[in-house]
């Protein structure tokens, strides 16, 4: 058995460590755990977010992958394109930290790497995933009491329009009427946990061990009253049970996710199309229908283009000149509306590339795959409804997605390094370790006896005093 030699497993291990940090400093970022640290620790998730996909970027660079360097340029240059669009149409200063809420369109070369090791990092995640879950049900009622303590001390302080910016730690829901105050969940990370789980019972048949533990996850989403989440989620889980999510459902689900997006995008053309008015009677539903009447007429006007990225959601609010309209709440046309055409292209695209998977069986084994797959189906099927793949937690399975999508297939080789020609100078034929090799031999053999021009060696030295001995 070769060993694997010493820049390979350094490279594994340095990209390992980068996309866990990022993997980890999302997690609380977008999941809003952060806040329980107060502002110093959500600035250092965001740090730790800017820092790992800026070596990630170096990474790949040194290892020679250009293609998802190529791509993961385009897409940070088209957020901060779309940063200058906001400003220069409204003549708001560009906030450009607000960039790194959109990070995960552009981190993917992280996980394109041809060094990192996907199945270990598969795991991290998980272990990670499960954390958040279990203190997501441990601390739920904790976080919901807070929020409403909080709510009630700022009416009577400052009155009911400035009661929701001092709700404090976690971001949590108010109730809506069909609906008590929930804490909000970052839910690409609940469906990994959930999935890992099921796919690790099916393929190691301990169905008690790992039932227990996707019991935390499923708690999770229950507890989350997610109504269109936890119908997909609830859908993909079946059809994973009836063994009906193969490469053939999955493209016929990627068409159903299509054919969604352009649903939507048909109230653009046509003003007096709104598919959110079907669900009026609901106060969540309502608001969304106010939205889309709102946003598409705004869309109609800044056709190309969009609006571009608000530099705060008071200037959001400032430009639309109504409260309660948000962008986020409207899936792909909020994408156009802030992304302009070059954004819905893309972002359609990349919608039914999560929900069909990257089939890449030498990189994963069959366990984490059909997870990814099974995630990717449930957040490629909410992309219709929500941007997070773009704009949220969801993103980070897109960046692991197109990641493993422009993951070179050819496995890195003894020359390629994490670094510029350092491993010749360290490990090449004639460097560093070569020449201490050479170094050790010499100081050996001169403490042996065996160099040249010094001592004879011992065992010629007393054959030397026999024959002088014989013939004296």
């Amino acid at each position: 058995m070769t060993r694997m030699p010493i820049t390979r497993r350094l490279s594994g291990w340095i990209a390992l460590a980068v996309a866990s940090a990022f993997v980890l400093s999302q997690l609380l970022f977008q999941s809003t755990l952060a806040a329980l640290g107060g502002n110093r620790m959500t600035v250092m998730a965001g740090t730790v977010t800017a820092a790992s996909v800026a070596a990630g970027w170096l990474l790949v660079a040194f290892q020679g992958a250009w293609s998802a360097l190529w791509w993961a340029m385009m897409m940070a240059l088209l957020v901060f394109w779309q940063c200058q669009v906001f400003s220069d149409l409204t003549g708001y200063p560009t906030n450009y930290n607000i960039i790194l809420s959109f990070a995960p369109m552009f981190a993917f070369p992280l996980f394109a790497n041809p060094a990192l090791r996907l199945n270990r990092l598969m795991g991290i995640t998980f272990v990670a995933a499960l954390a958040y879950c279990l203190i997501y049900v441990a601390a739920n009622g904790y976080f919901v009491n807070a929020w409403e303590r909080a709510r009630e001390a700022s009416f009577a302080l400052k009155g009911p329009a400035d009661a929701a910016p001092m709700a404090p730690v976690v971001r949590v829901l108010p109730g809506d009427g069909a609906r008590p105050p929930r804490v909000f969940l970052a839910t690409m990370f609940s469906t990994f946990a959930l999935f890992y789980a099921l796919t690790q019972a099916r393929e190691t048949r301990r169905y008690l061990r790992w039932l227990t533990l996707a019991a935390i996850p499923a708690a999770a989403v229950f507890m989350a009253q997610s109504r269109t989440y936890s119908a997909i989620l609830f859908l993909i889980a079946i059809l994973y049970a009836l063994r009906i999510t193969g490469r053939g459902q999955r493209i016929a689900l990627a068409l159903v996710v299509l054919a969604s997006l352009l649903i939507l995008i048909l109230g653009v053309a046509v003003p007096s199309w709104n598919p959110f008015g079907a669900f009026a009677d609901d106060s969540s539903g309502a608001a969304r229908a106010r939205a889309y009447r709102v946003i598409t007429r705004i869309i109609t006007d800044h056709f190309v283009t969009g609006i571009g990225i608000a530099p705060s959601a008071k200037a959001q609010q400032a430009f639309i000149g109504e409260p309660g309209v948000f962008w986020s709440d409207l899936g792909v046309i909020g994408i156009w509306y802030t992304f302009g055409l070059a954004g819905l292209a893309v972002y359609c695209v990349q919608a039914m590339i999560v929900v069909v998977g990257v089939e890449r069986p030498q990189f994963v084994s069959r366990p984490e795959q059909e997870t990814l797959f099974l995630s990717g189906m449930v957040v490629g099927l909410t992309a219709w409804l929500t941007p997070d793949i773009w704009a949220g937690a969801n993103g980070v399975l897109l960046s692991i997605t197109m990641g493993m999508l422009l993951r070179p297939m050819r496995q890195p080789g003894r020359e390629i390094a994490i670094w510029f020609g350092a491993h010749r100078v360290l490990f090449g034929d004639f460097g560093l370790r070569y020449r201490l090799r050479q170094a050790w031999r010499r100081v050996r053999s001169l403490w042996r006896g065996s160099s040249r021009g010094g001592a004879p060696p011992r065992s010629g030295l007393r054959r030397l005093l026999r024959h002088n001995n014989k013939s004296g």
